[in-house]
């Protein structure tokens, strides 16, 4: 049942965008994405593991993000024709680099824009960042699973690179937020409640209880405090203590078809929010109010989400399946 959650956590996404609030939910739903992708890396990077054909898991990871990104960053690119100025980003230059535009395509730099003045000035779809941080995380992550002590320690360092940014002793947003040392742990969350769930192992419910009542402490010993609007560490702490029980009861349930289409249109809503709404605001459609402007943005993002879903990313889903099912059935 995670099509839908994925879709309501997107449009969360959206909603950030384009109609900032004091609680950015749109933070929120990202700490949500996190969690899920480690469940799902979970379960991926064990199965490619049992059959000895690890490098798979690659080639499947960027069949699954690269193409709608590729179209979006393209489609983007062209659009900067008609539109001179760029909503929703401060950073952005719509002046043509093609070192930066390589750089996008690349994505990982993406997710240091602000360490990198050629990607800040020319970020062509801002909230690409996290895409940047999960391919690192796509990367470590199956050396990390061949050990369990590598794998603790890493859990640990992170929680400690959180804190440590959460008390503003580092920069909180970057550091708890933006880069994967501070964020790592609640991808392995993630990671921990798949392996639990497949082995009934007393190391994954440790791990898991671990980081859950580490941010329960941190959580109680910031509220009604300034540090608790340090950085995102509202959103933050609330996203892992609300949404990782929501994770739970949600991976016990069945499959439904009508929640797989439901969830077909999240990672392109994702993509494209930014691109839809500049058009909407550069030619003032549906501007009349915010509600009217908000719905009917993420109506048009989700019927242009289904699009490139059914023109581009059908395609590479078939390959990826095709490799799944010849690597596992050899296994």
């Amino acid at each position: 049942m995670f099509g839908t959650f994925r879709y309501i956590l997107a449009v969360c996404v959206v909603i950030t965008h384009v109609y900032p609030m004091k609680f950015q939910i749109g933070i929120f739903a990202v700490i949500g994405f996190f969690m899920i992708s480690g469940y799902v890396m979970g379960h991926l990077v064990s199965r490619y593991r049992s059959a000895g054909q690890i490098q798979y898991f690659y080639i499947d990871r960027l069949l699954r993000i690269l193409p709608q990104y590729l179209l979006y960053l393209l489609l983007t690119q062209v659009s900067l024709f008609f539109i001179k100025f760029w909503f929703f980003s401060g950073y952005f230059s719509p002046d043509f680099s093609l070192p930066a535009f390589v750089l996008n395509i690349l994505l990982i730099p993406v997710n240091y824009f602000f360490w990198l003045p050629e990607i800040e000035k020319y970020l062509l779809i801002p909230q690409a960042w996290s895409l940047g941080l999960e391919e690192q995380f796509y990367l470590i992550f199956p050396l990390i699973f061949v050990s369990p002590w590598f794998r603790r320690i890493s859990v640990i360092l992170s929680m400690i690179v959180f804190a440590i940014g959460a008390t503003e002793v580092l920069a909180p947003e970057i550091w708890t937020y933006r880069l994967l040392p501070g964020v790592f742990f609640i991808f392995i969350l993630g990671t921990s409640l798949s392996s639990y769930q497949r082995n009934r192992d007393k190391e994954s419910l440790s791990t898991m209880s671990f980081i859950y009542i580490f941010t329960a402490i941190l959580f109680l010993c910031m509220f009604d405090r300034a540090s608790m609007e340090f950085g995102h560490n509202r959103e933050i702490l609330l996203a892992i203590l609300t949404l990782f029980p929501v994770l739970i009861v949600l991976s016990l349930m069945p499959r439904r078809k009508w929640d797989d289409f439901i969830g077909k249109a999240s990672y392109g809503i994702f993509l494209n929010h930014v691109l839809v709404y500049n058009y909407l605001q550069h030619y003032e459609l549906f501007m009349q109010s915010y509600e009217r402007h908000l719905v009917a943005g993420t109506i048009i993002s989700t019927v242009v989400a289904y699009l490139s879903y059914y023109l581009v990313e059908i395609v590479a889903e078939k390959y990826r399946h095709r490799i799944r099912r010849n690597v596992f059935s050899e296994s």
